[in-house]
């Protein structure tokens, strides 16, 4: 589930109810939204909600970028209807917590590049965990996958243009580290 622009397009309550159906019918939602789309989303349940640290900030679920600031802010998420929550932080590990680390999370970090045009990496990522999910992948490496086509995209000009072979050969170099 995203959003659409201008954002009134569709009522929030549509969102809602989409969610709660798709989920009452057994279907993995993962959402990548803002705003009162975002608070109607989660009031139906999602199993995975993407959001940048920028957007966390925006949204006012942290203060600061801070990991700590960070992880508590993606635990009233999980509170608020998120079963999982990943946090992408531009060039910075992203945060994954799901719901079975007690209170851990998991830092994702991919090799270092040069970026070219960061435009679309996190549609990228978005859209490979999705096909990873989709595929039937446990979340932690759809994750993977996703963070392999966010960075793929960032180190070239033109959007998606990761190759499968590309997005699955960088997904095993990306590493993955507890953090509490």
């Amino acid at each position: 589930i995203t959003g659409c622009q201008p954002a009134e397009i569709v009522s929030a309550s549509l969102y809602r109810r989409l969610v709660e159906d798709l989920r009452a019918n057994s279907k993995t939602v993962i959402a990548d939204l803002t705003g009162t789309l975002l608070k109607a989303t989660l009031d139906g349940g999602v199993d995975l909600l993407k959001l940048s640290d920028e957007e966390l900030i925006a949204e006012r679920y942290a203060a600061n970028d801070s990991r700590e600031e960070i992880i508590a802010a993606a635990r009233r998420l999980q509170s608020e209807g998120a079963r999982c929550v990943l946090i992408s932080r531009g060039p910075n590990p992203a945060l994954l917590l799901e719901d079975t680390t007690a209170g851990r999370g998991t830092e994702l970090i991919p090799p270092s590049f040069q970026a070219l045009d960061h435009r679309g990496t996190g549609d990228s990522m978005f859209a490979a965990i999705g096909v990873g999910l989709a595929r039937g992948m446990k979340m932690l490496d759809a994750v993977r996958l996703g963070m392999a086509a966010g960075a793929l995209n960032a180190t070239r000009r033109g959007l998606g243009t990761g190759t499968r072979y590309e997005i699955e050969h960088l997904a095993a170099h990306i590493n993955v580290k507890p953090v509490a």
